[in-house]
């Protein structure tokens, strides 16, 4: 379980090799940690239609361009709290888009709309646009836009850095009461672990204080 950010999360980084050899590796038991972006790709389609990736290794494989960067655009509305995004996350929007064959171009958009995140790929391709000249028309975010009034995961773009609203709107779509009390209990009281981490405290009087001053936080 990784427990480097605000909310332990279900991630390990991993380190191999030595000296400049050495590449880090994100394990993910969880792609998606927000409850309306989860499933909407399936690993067994992605599988299906990954790629060889020679250069990193023998056997190892990676995704579809398509789906990685329809996955680019779900992490990019993936988080609660308004924590900063690296522009890097923009730059790999771009150089899949430029990737892109016409015929993938089509693909995208017709997996974006299937999968209810036309309104998000709409709204993180323009920002990518914006920023590095992506080459993607207008027509095609405006048709994508479109299809994204009517879906609920577009919430996330009006949401994006109004953190009380977007917590309360996670809490809301998560399927079930015991789903819901599961991810508020995570956010406000994290396992020791964590919170030893992520506030430098040891004793028990700090790791109360720190409970509290989370708890504060956040409400």
């Amino acid at each position: 379980m990784g427990r480097g950010g605000r909310n332990p999360i279900p991630q390990e980084s991993w380190l191999l090799g030595e000296g400049p050899d050495r590449r880090v590796v994100d394990l993910h038991w969880k792609v998606r940690s927000h409850p309306i972006l989860r499933d909407r790709l399936s690993f067994e389609e992605q599988w299906q239609e990954s790629i060889e990736l020679p250069l990193v290794g023998d056997g190892v494989r990676g995704q579809y361009r398509v789906h990685a960067l329809l996955n680019a655009v779900m992490h990019w509305f993936d988080r609660l709290y308004g924590e900063p995004r690296p522009i890097g996350w923009l730059l790999d929007m771009d150089l899949l888009r430029r990737a892109l064959s016409e015929s993938d171009q089509s693909r995208l958009q017709k997996l974006a709309i299937d999968r209810e995140l036309s309104g998000l790929t709409a709204s993180a391709l323009g920002l990518a646009k914006g920023v590095f000249a992506t080459p993607v028309q207008d027509f095609y975010l405006a048709e994508l836009s479109a299809h994204g009034r009517a879906e609920k995961s577009s919430r996330l773009i009006e949401l994006d850095g109004r953190r009380w609203r977007s917590v309360w709107f996670a809490l809301s779509v998560e399927p079930g009461l015991r789903a819901k009390v599961s991810r508020l209990r995570a956010s406000l009281f994290p396992p020791k672990a964590h919170m030893k981490q992520r506030y430098g405290v040891r004793s028990g009087f700090g790791l109360m204080l720190a409970y509290f001053e989370r708890v504060w936080a956040r409400f």
